[in-house]
């Protein structure tokens, strides 16, 4: 991040005598920004095209990636932020072995095996809570004392729709009112609680993660379904966010669920305790204990991962 942005992250969200965010810069993100965020639904082709070319240029967009690659087939700027991609773009790893998961986003992922892990190593927020993520006490706790989590950040280059992490049942579906602060972790690491107090969905989940065997005198031992809870969470000048499922669907792993319109933006997924086993890069870099070279022990890292990479699998 350019140091100018930093320091002006920084000066917004940490005041002089507490890491505590401000209530002006609480109005200011919902009140402000949200309206900034509509100006992309403009439908104008004048306003349109021009802030589509200059996206694809800044950020060097594929055009080759999308299903539909003529821009001037797109009717506004977030119509273009929500793009499709073609089949294929993304490959689902190992998609026939319904116990692994994988990557509902492209983003920059971390993952704990304890929420308790997550504030330990990511997550400063005081007020950064289960309850408070899901909005519903009694919901998190039919999730255990050591619920584990994955947090899927996307920047404002990515693919901003995601995919089901597994096969699943959509269940029920909540809908928390909030405000828009940055995902950044220049914010995520201060004590600003951005995952509880940012406008987000709640999707339950029932992963089907029971593997078909063909052996019927000694069937292969496969977890049973496992509800997970997938939070899609609002940022910086998102306008909305949008499920292309709805409650009672099922879906194959890798599906296409939903998607966010302009801005930054996170995608948590939360399972129930001891039932996931995350691969162990994956932990060794969210704790700090990468060994990357150049980067000092302890100092916690995002990996970057496309839709369809594996993560981990479903163990119970």
């Amino acid at each position: 991040m350019p140091v100018f942005t930093r320091l002006g992250m920084h000066l917004l969200f940490v005041t002089s005598n507490s890491s505590r965010y401000s209530s002006g810069a609480h109005s200011f993100f919902r009140f402000s920004l949200h309206p900034e965020g509509k100006i992309y639904d403009n439908p104008d082709p004048a306003f349109v095209i021009p802030h589509i070319e200059a996206f694809i240029e800044t950020y060097d967009i594929k055009l080759g990636d999308l299903l539909e690659p003529d821009i001037k087939k797109y009717k506004t700027f977030n119509d273009f932020f929500k793009r499709s991609l073609k089949p294929g773009a993304r490959t689902v790893y190992d998609a026939n072995d319904l116990s692994i998961i994988t990557s509902p986003a492209d983003s920059r992922v971390t993952v704990f095996k304890s929420v308790g892990d997550a504030k330990k190593f990511w997550i400063k927020g005081q007020e950064f809570t289960l309850p408070s993520l899901l909005d519903d006490p009694h919901l998190a706790e039919t999730f255990g004392k050591n619920p584990s989590i994955a947090i899927f950040r996307l920047a404002p280059q990515d693919y901003h729709r995601y995919h089901a992490p597994f096969k699943a049942k959509l269940g029920k579906m909540f809908h928390v009112p909030g405000t828009y602060f940055t995902v950044n972790p220049q914010a995520v690491n201060h004590d600003l609680d951005v995952f509880t107090v940012n406008r987000r969905d709640v999707q339950l989940l029932r992963a089907d993660v029971r593997n078909p065997t063909s052996n019927t005198m000694f069937p292969q031992q496969t977890p049973e379904p496992v509800t997970f809870a997938l939070v899609s969470v609002g940022a910086l000048l998102v306008g909305s966010i949008g499920w292309s499922k709805n409650p009672g669907d099922s879906v194959m792993k890798g599906e296409d669920l939903g998607f966010f319109q302009y801005g930054g933006s996170t995608v948590i997924l939360v399972a129930p305790e001891g039932t996931v086993e995350w691969d162990e890069d994956l932990v060794a870099n969210s704790s700090g204990l990468s060994g990357v070279k150049g980067v000092e022990d302890g100092k916690p890292l995002e990996t970057l991962v496309r839709v369809g990479e594996r993560l981990g699998r479903v163990i119970g």
